[in-house]
């Protein structure tokens, strides 16, 4: 990833200070008149240990709301912190019931249900380091988490309405990654994590080159200030030799609205000055070795004058 800043009082008219124009999925604004569900996981359960990156996650999930629902997809959270403080990486799941178990819980019923994403029935996770490591389920997880909620600002959303959502994070289990010749061999982090939350962002500067990597999870956050009436030129790239697109972008401003969104580049021309968030991340964990660089782009023209 690249930062360009160059002085000047008016955009442009390519640029973009808008996220509105999201793809990402809304969601259901509406509920039963008769009221919500409310779903809780009772227990969660594993395997004890990977199988080429594939691992068995079972749980329990109740509906105590006042109506009956499908239940909803999950992300299932892994993590090497015992307290579960830094997230290795999230994996999108769905849940499939066990036996006759249908994906539908009315008032008072409980089933036990199959987290997969994966027609075999498991949770397939690129791991990118071996030893002891901690699952959790988050039931119809809060998007904005991921900075991934359709609205144009950062706030708590999820894709079905419940009349809780304080229940919906399952206990934590312990399992064993085993890497070998079929799933690689131990990545190292890079030196920024764990900058997952606004709270942990590594902060940056214009003019400088940052090195990470996907090895403990395709998400990095970032915090710059950046100043009205300024144009930057934020780039991204893999390594130095594949330039194509698997880092996907989203710029928050100080006030918590999404000026971009799910982009690789671009050009930007802030309407208020502050801190903003960088936000960027990928799916594709299988290569250790990618990189997202922060540099100067000495080819970036502004409006009046050329950067060198």
């Amino acid at each position: 990833m690249s930062l360009v800043g160059c002085g000047g009082t008016e955009s442009p008219p390519f640029l973009s200070t808008s996220g509105d124009t999201s793809t990402l999925p809304a969601s259901d604004p509406t509920s039963d008149e008769n009221g919500l569900p409310d779903f809780s996981i009772i227990d969660m359960t594993s395997s004890s240990a990977t199988d080429i990156n594939n691992l068995r996650v079972q749980a329990t999930i109740s509906n105590t709301g006042d109506v009956g629902a499908p239940i909803p997809s999950a992300w299932f959270i892994v993590s090497t912190d015992a307290e579960n403080n830094g997230s290795y990486q999230h994996t999108a799941v769905t849940i499939m019931g066990v036996g006759n178990q249908l994906p539908f819980l009315e008032p008072g019923e409980t089933g036990v249900f199959d987290a997969v994403n994966r027609s075999s029935g498991v949770v397939h996770m690129q791991m990118r380091r071996s030893g002891t490591h901690y699952g959790q389920l988050w039931l119809n997880p809060d998007l904005s988490d991921r900075y991934l909620n359709p609205e144009s600002v950062v706030m708590e959303s999820h894709v079905v309405g419940e009349k809780e959502y304080a229940n919906n994070r399952s206990n934590l289990v312990t399992f064993e990654s085993i890497m070998g010749p079929n799933t690689g061999s131990d990545c190292t982090v890079d030196a920024y994590e764990e900058n997952d939350s606004q709270e942990t962002a590594t902060s940056i500067t214009t003019n400088t080159i940052y090195n990470l990597n996907a090895c403990d999870e395709g998400f990095e956050m970032m915090a710059i200030d950046f100043s009205a009436g300024t144009t930057y030129e934020i780039k991204q790239y893999n390594n130095s030799i594949d330039l194509s697109r698997i880092w996907n972008l989203t710029l928050v401003d100080p006030e918590g609205k999404y000026i971009l969104r799910d982009i690789s580049s671009s050009l930007i021309t802030p309407e208020i000055s502050g801190r903003y968030l960088i936000i960027t991340q990928t799916g594709d964990t299988q290569n250790a070795e990618l990189r997202v660089r922060v540099k100067i782009d000495s080819h970036t023209y502004c409006p009046s004058e050329h950067i060198m």
